[in-house]
């Protein structure tokens, strides 16, 4: 049965209701004062009468009405409140899918630091050198190298790569090919799936400290999007203009 229905036979009952406790009112006011044999109907305070009647049961709809819609628009409220905590629910599961989905290959690219010589500790001027190594089955590409030490920026100034090509198969090291350097932007172009890359920097003369020392680098994934890996592992998105 439908609410409109339940409103028509709650209704009908209280009209029945209603009706009944007036005749048993009349019926009873007559058997308690008796039958008067002088006495003549008011016709004139029967329709006044019924129209309390009337307005009684009426308003006892009404009430029982606004009751039931009450309770309709509570379990409204309710259900919408559910409905708003589990799409909020899924949103955030699809948020946090979505960024393990973009970060799944760049996890998987490694930076390992190398050495650090400073000028004449066995060699006329000072080097570092990382090695980048892509374990994913996808290239990166624009492979951007910097040693931050003793408080300055240093690009990479030259590049060798594994010449056995993936990680697995060993790491002895060949001259990168010229096509795939950037070397003023000191930036290694493309990463294929399992190579490994060394990245060397030529330290200025101005480097007396290894302090503070960092290898960090920039890379695009294969979807396009930009990373900053350093060599402690950590991980962010960022823009090319940061």
């Amino acid at each position: 049965m439908n609410s409109a229905a339940r409103s028509w036979s709650r209704g009908s009952r209280l009209i029945a209701f209603g009706l009944t406790c007036g005749a048993i009112g009349f019926a009873v006011g007559v058997a308690v004062v008796g039958p008067r044999t002088d006495w003549s109907p008011d016709w004139g305070d029967v329709p006044t009468w019924l129209a309390v009647v009337v307005a009684t049961v009426g308003g006892g709809i009404a009430l029982s009405q606004l009751r039931q819609q009450q309770a309709v628009i509570q379990s409204d409220i309710e259900r919408s409140q559910k409905r708003d905590e589990l799409l909020d629910g899924q949103l955030r599961d699809l948020a946090e899918r979505e960024r393990y989905l973009q970060r799944a290959q760049a996890e998987l690219i490694n930076v390992e630091a190398e050495l650090i010589m400073l000028a004449g500790q066995g060699s006329p001027e000072g080097r570092g050198s990382c090695k980048v190594i892509n374990s994913s089955s996808r290239p990166v590409r624009h492979v951007t190298c910097r040693l931050l030490l003793d408080g300055q920026q240093i690009p990479a100034s030259d590049f060798t790569q594994s010449h056995k090509g993936p990680a697995s198969w060993g790491s002895e090291f060949v001259p990168a090919k010229t096509a795939n350097v950037d070397l003023a932007a000191g930036e290694y172009l493309n990463l294929l799936a399992g190579e490994i890359m060394r990245a060397g920097f030529t330290l200025p003369d101005s480097v007396t400290s290894r302090d503070g020392s960092l290898f960090v680098i920039r890379f695009t994934d294969d979807a396009g999007r930009r990373w900053e890996l350093d060599q402690t592992m950590h991980l962010v998105s960022v823009q090319d203009g940061d």
